[in-house]
């Protein structure tokens, strides 16, 4: 088990609605409810891009596969690319009806998946920027989490409590794989082979092979946000101003870390492992790191 303590703190001048590390590990993104984008070293000791253009508030944002580009979504319905190095608008994509809430690039950078409180999720081809496939969901409610297997087979996405997954197959052929799975946060291990949910109640992992339910972490307030560490052994999660660890194999949260003063909105952990990154609507950014 790794015990970690605060590294640093950011103060923004708004609440932040989302963070996230590039895949190198070396940046992170965040975006801010004063309708901009900020790129960090992952030290927080320099910006180096702020990016303008989405008209309300910024829902996610995240780095593509080689860290060249920022995916972001937005109340403003609209989807944006962006260049990291030089912080410009590249394009806008155009599909939904109502509010963008999550936004995912697969793991080969080839297509992007955007969920939105009209109750659909569209996948882009990132070669074209067209759309490609619309996937209906059971459910007009706000999709709260979407993310890609590591192998680009599988999409899970939480919408109104429940989770839908998809297999999609080569050619773009979808079907549901799994279709449910109670949850409005999920997130899949490094490997592939796990994906643990949140309910109102319990932090519940699953096995993707075998298609059961594994375990259950202890009750929890609502969880705004949780992640897996690189080795599979931990697992983060976020509930009002505290982020607490787990360790899986016990099913114990080892320990808990308090800082934030408002609610803690989103939680990544670095690549190595070794940082974790936490947004709030206390306006800042915290950087935890282990003793």
């Amino acid at each position: 088990m790794r015990y970690f303590k605060p590294r640093k703190k950011l103060c923004v001048n708004s609440g932040a609605g989302s963070v996230k590390f590039s895949f190198d590990g070396t940046k992170i993104v965040f975006s801010l409810y004063d309708e901009t984008i900020r790129i960090w070293d992952a030290e927080l000791r320099n910006e180096l891009a702020i990016m303008k253009g989405h008209f309300d508030v910024i829902q996610d944002a995240q780095f593509s596969p080689d860290d060249s580009l920022v995916v972001s979504c937005s109340n403003d319905r609209t989807i944006r690319l962006w260049e990291v190095k030089s912080g410009l608008e590249l394009q806008q994509l155009r599909g939904h009806r109502r509010s963008v809430t999550n936004i995912q690039f697969s793991r080969d950078g080839t297509i992007i998946a955007s969920g939105s409180l009209d109750g659909t999720i569209i996948l882009w081809d990132m070669k074209s920027r067209q759309q490609i496939r619309t996937l209906e969901t059971k459910s007009s409610e706000k999709i709260t989490s979407m993310q890609f297997s590591p192998d680009g087979t599988t999409l899970i996405a939480c919408i109104n409590n429940y989770t839908q997954i998809w297999n999609i197959e080569p050619g773009l052929h979808v079907k549901h794989w799994l279709e449910r799975i109670n949850g409005y946060k999920a997130q899949f291990s490094s490997d592939g082979f796990f994906i643990a949910c949140c309910t109102d109640a319990k932090i519940r992992m699953w096995d993707m092979r075998s298609r059961k339910e594994l375990k259950s972490f202890e009750p929890q307030p609502f969880v705004t946000d949780i992640k897996f560490f690189p080795n599979i052994s931990t697992l983060a999660t976020c509930s009002n101003k505290t982020i607490f660890l787990w360790d899986i194999k016990t099913n114990q949260n080892y320990q808990q870390l308090e800082g934030h003063s408002k609610d803690i909105t989103r939680l990544d952990v670095s690549p190595n492992g070794e940082i974790i990154i936490s947004s709030s609507v206390d306006k800042t950014i915290r950087l935890w790191t282990p003793f």
